[in-house]
């Protein structure tokens, strides 16, 4: 069984070229990668979904409440999933 990755982002999962990069490269070495961010409100779904996504709806978009709703949300989820790696960007 391939190794479980998990990467965390604050951005847009859809639009972050970066991110979308290092998952392909993870999973191409063998690893099975799930990607976890936001939505926006004019987010659009992730179109050829290569990997597994977990995407919050979050009560703030901006500024130090935003960071304090996504590293709850972020740390309640990840209480419940067990993985053997963890990437967090900014």
């Amino acid at each position: 069984m391939a190794a479980r990755i998990i990467i965390s982002v604050t951005s847009d999962l859809v639009t972050d070229q970066r991110v979308q990069r290092a998952a392909g490269t993870l999973k191409e070495v063998g690893y099975q990668v799930m990607l976890v961010g936001r939505v926006l409100p004019d987010s659009i779904e992730m179109k050829g979904k290569r990997f597994r996504i977990k995407r919050f709806k979050l009560w703030f978009n901006k500024g130090p409440f935003f960071y304090i709703n996504f590293n709850l949300r972020l740390f309640w989820y990840l209480l419940g999933v067990r993985q053997i790696f963890y990437l967090a960007t900014i």
